[in-house]
C-alpha cells in the first residue's frame, strides 16, 4: 500500500508553512534527535543541509519522493 500523505499546508502572510503531526513512542531525547539531526529526519521524512533555526533557511531532499527532489 503506498504512504498516504499526512500533512497540511497552511497559508501565511509570508507564504506557506507545512505542518506535520507525529507521534513517537520514544525517550524525549530519542524524539528531539529525531527532528534535530539531518541523517535521523531522513530516516522517515527528508535530509536536510543548513542553519537551522527560527526565521532561517534549510534545504530538505525528501527522501521517499521519485527523484528525491530538494526543496
Amino acid at each position: 500500500m503506498p504512504p498516504k500523505p499526512t500533512g497540511r499546508l497552511l497559508s501565511t502572510k509570508e507564504g506557506r508553512d507545512l505542518v506535520l503531526t507525529r507521534s513517537f513512542r520514544a525517550p524525549i531525547e530519542d524524539v528531539w534527535a529525531s527532528i534535530t539531526e539531518s541523517e535521523r529526519t531522513g530516516r522517515w521524512f527528508a535530509s536536510w543541509t543548513g542553519d537551522p533555526g527560527p526565521g532561517k533557511t534549510i534545504r530538505a531532499t525528501l527522501e521517499f519522493e521519485e527523484g528525491k527532489p530538494e526543496t
